[in-house]
């Protein structure tokens, strides 16, 4: 009977021992697993930051471009309002001075046919006072 006894408790501190070893390894590979998780978990919000930061450098890139771009259109449409301006100057200044010019030319015509009238007079007088000696 000692070595049924021997047989019965080794036997069963073989499988309690294996039940323990079977715990104590479920456990220690739950804790593996658990932490292999979170390393992942704290590797995946790292790199989700980084691409975040990325992201928001390209974007500031992006509207920076795009600001020099808007910066250079409106410099564009700033001096060509400006030529037009001053064309428009021009060409006001000289409608002006067309104007004075025509006004000149209809003061000048005027006289001269003032001068026109009275000379035909005069000439109309001097054929009458002719008429008369004659």
């Amino acid at each position: 009977m000692d070595i049924l006894t021997i047989l019965i408790i080794s036997i069963s501190g073989i499988i309690v021992g294996s039940l323990i070893t079977g715990t104590i390894l479920k456990k220690s590979m739950e804790r593996k697993r658990d932490l292999l998780l979170k390393e992942a978990m704290e590797k995946a919000e790292v790199m989700k930051k980084e691409k975040i930061l990325q992201a928001k450098e390209k974007f500031l890139q992006l509207k920076a471009e795009h600001e020099k771009f808007i910066h250079e259109k409106n410099d564009e449409v700033q001096k060509s309002e400006n030529r037009l301006k001053q064309k428009e100057a021009s060409i006001n200044l000289k409608f002006e001075e067309l104007q004075k010019k025509q006004k000149e030319v209809a003061t000048i015509k005027q006289g001269l046919q003032n001068q026109v009238d009275i000379v035909t007079k005069k000439q109309t007088d001097l054929d009458k006072a002719q008429r008369v000696q004659i």
